[in-house]
């Protein structure tokens, strides 16, 4: 499992390539990004249940940082379980990779959905890719496009760069102009693959 910190999460990114290769960056989870705008709601818990959530997480991420995945899980359980949003968050990551616990795209889902209505662009974003491809349920592409405007509004490149790859190949609401300008988006985010298409983008699609 990659080591998930109370601190935003190192992405897992593609390689960058001059190759206008139009793939959604979807197939793996992504980690928390600075732009996760979060509402974490613990005004409404007493601060001995948000100290202990705390408390739990720091436990989880130790654990995590030593390779001990299950017994991570088991306390990132104890914070989500205690209205900590990242929490939430990391324990979707853990069931969608089966990392500590078994495979579980249902559970998956769940907790990204609670992560999800609290405010966190990469929970958005994860849950719309699970939407994109149907894992774990039923695959719907318009809700699923919903899932990554939201998250890309909050700051999330990968949410970007997919909604231009969408417009670029839909059969349904091809937009090339759209596209690019979805690019663009991704590439002012930082995310060089959105770079590289919104760069190339006029010669590569006249080929």
């Amino acid at each position: 499992m990659n080591v998930k910190t109370p601190n935003p999460k190192t992405a897992i990114t593609m390689a960058t390539s001059v190759i206008f290769t139009l793939l959604m960056l979807a197939s793996t989870p992504s980690w928390a990004t600075d732009g996760d705008a979060v509402q974490t709601n613990q005004t409404s818990q007493n601060s001995t249940t948000a100290q202990k959530a705390d408390e739990f997480f720091e436990l989880a991420v130790r654990y995590d940082q030593a390779s001990d995945y299950p017994m991570a899980v088991r306390e990132y359980q104890k914070a989500a379980e205690l209205g900590h949003v990242e929490a939430m968050y990391n324990l979707a990551v853990a069931y969608f990779q089966g990392d500590g616990v078994q495979q579980n795209y249902q559970k998956a889902h769940a907790w990204y959905q609670k992560a999800a209505d609290m405010g966190h662009a990469s929970a958005k974003y994860n849950l719309g890719s699970m939407y994109f491809y149907g894992q774990g349920v039923a695959a719907n592409q318009s809700h699923a496009l919903a899932l990554w405007q939201q998250a890309a509004k909050q700051g999330n490149a990968k949410a970007a760069h997919n909604i231009g790859v969408y417009y670029y190949k839909s059969n349904l609401e091809q937009n090339k102009a759209v596209a690019k300008q979805w690019f663009l988006v991704s590439c002012q985010l930082g995310l060089s693959d959105g770079c590289v298409k919104h760069d190339n983008f006029d010669k590569l699609t006249t080929n």
